[in-house]
C-alpha cells in the first residue's frame, strides 16, 4: 500500500474515532448522612457505603469526579478522589436559582470539559434523575428518598446514541 494512501486513510479514521467517543457518566447519590446537622455529615452507615463505593469502582478508569458543595456529596467521593490523585470538582448548586439552572451547568462541565472520559458525579435524590434525563436518557429515573444503593451509568456517543444502565452497590437499603 503507497504510503499516501496509508496516510489518507489514517487521516480519515482518527476524525471519525473521536467523533464516535463515548462519555461514560456515573452517578450516585450521596451515602447516607446524620440528619441531626444542617449540612450533614455522612453516617456510620455513610462511611461505609463510601468504602463499598471504591471498592466496586476499583477498577474502574475514572477522569473527573463532580460533586455540589454539600458535605455530604463531597465525602461521599472525597476518598475515591485522593486515592487516584484527583481533584473533586465542585459544581456550586444556589438554593436561591432553579434547580435546572444547576443541572445544565453539571451537564455542561461534563459535556464540554469530558467527553470521551469517564466521570463520576456525587449528587443529590432530586438531581440525579434530571441530569440522567438532560444527558439524553429518556427512560424515567426516579430515586426514592431513602435509597442509597443506587448507582447510575449513562453511555452517550458523539453520535448522539445514549444508554443508561441501573446498578446497586453495598448494603441494600429498604
Amino acid at each position: 500500500m503507497p504510503r499516501y494512501l496509508l496516510l489518507v486513510l489514517l487521516t480519515w479514521y482518527i476524525p471519525s474515532a473521536a467523533q464516535d467517543a463515548v462519555t461514560t457518566i456515573i452517578l450516585v447519590r450521596h451515602a447516607e448522612k446524620d440528619t441531626a446537622q444542617i449540612d450533614p455529615a455522612l453516617s456510620p452507615a455513610g462511611v461505609n457505603r463510601v468504602r463499598d463505593l471504591e471498592t466496586v469502582l476499583a477498577k474502574t478508569k475514572i477522569d473527573a469526579i463532580l460533586s455540589t458543595q454539600y458535605r455530604r456529596t463531597y465525602d461521599t467521593v472525597e476518598p475515591l478522589a485522593k486515592s487516584r490523585g484527583l481533584q473533586v470538582q465542585i459544581v456550586m448548586r444556589d438554593p436561591t436559582a432553579p434547580l435546572s439552572k444547576h443541572i445544565d451547568e453539571v451537564v455542561q462541565k461534563i459535556m464540554n470539559g469530558h467527553v470521551g472520559k469517564t466521570v463520576l458525579v456525587s449528587s443529590h435524590s432530586n438531581i440525579i434523575p434530571e441530569i440522567i434525563k438532560k444527558l439524553g436518557v429518556s427512560e424515567t429515573v426516579t430515586i426514592d428518598e431513602r435509597i442509597y444503593d443506587d448507582l447510575f451509568v449513562v453511555t452517550r456517543s458523539r453520535s448522539g446514541a445514549v444508554s443508561l444502565l441501573r446498578l446497586k452497590y453495598g448494603t441494600p437499603t429498604p
